[in-house]
C-alpha cells in the first residue's frame, strides 16, 4: 500500500503543472492510474490469499470434529466482536455517525421484521 501511494505521488508529480492549472484531463488521468493500480494490487493480493488459504481451509475442514452449531456460534461471536470493535472506532468520536447507525439499524430491523 505504501509503495502504491508512492507511485501515485510520482504520477501526480509528473502531472504537476497540469494539475496546478486545474486541467480536468490531468486529474482524471492521475485518478484512473491510481484506481487501476489499486485494483491490480487488490486482485493480486486476493489471488495470493486464495492460493494459500483455500487449501489450508480444505485441510482444516477435513480434520474438523466440532459440531456445526458450535462452529457457527464461534464464527458469529468472532464476527460480532470484530463488528463491535469497528463500530466503536467510528462512533466514539462522531455523534452524527452514531445517529446514522441507529437510523440504519432501526430501518434494517423494521425491514427484517416486516418480511
Amino acid at each position: 500500500m505504501v509503495k502504491l501511494r508512492q507511485q501515485n505521488a510520482r504520477w501526480a508529480a509528473g502531472s504537476r503543472q497540469a494539475l496546478d492549472a486545474g486541467a480536468r484531463g490531468a486529474v482524471i488521468d492521475v485518478q484512473l492510474k491510481g484506481l487501476t493500480a489499486d485494483l491490480a494490487r487488490g486482485a493480486l493480493l486476493t489471488a495470493l490469499a486464495l492460493l494459500v488459504f483455500v487449501p489450508l481451509a480444505d485441510a482444516s475442514l477435513a480434520l474438523w470434529t466440532v459440531d456445526a452449531r458450535v462452529s457457527r456460534a464461534v464464527a458469529a461471536g468472532i464476527a460480532t466482536s470484530v463488528a463491535a470493535g469497528a463500530a466503536w472506532k467510528i462512533f466514539h468520536s462522531s455523534m452524527p455517525a452514531r445517529w446514522t447507525f441507529v437510523v440504519g439499524l432501526v430501518a434494517g430491523l423494521s425491514i427484517l421484521g416486516a418480511g
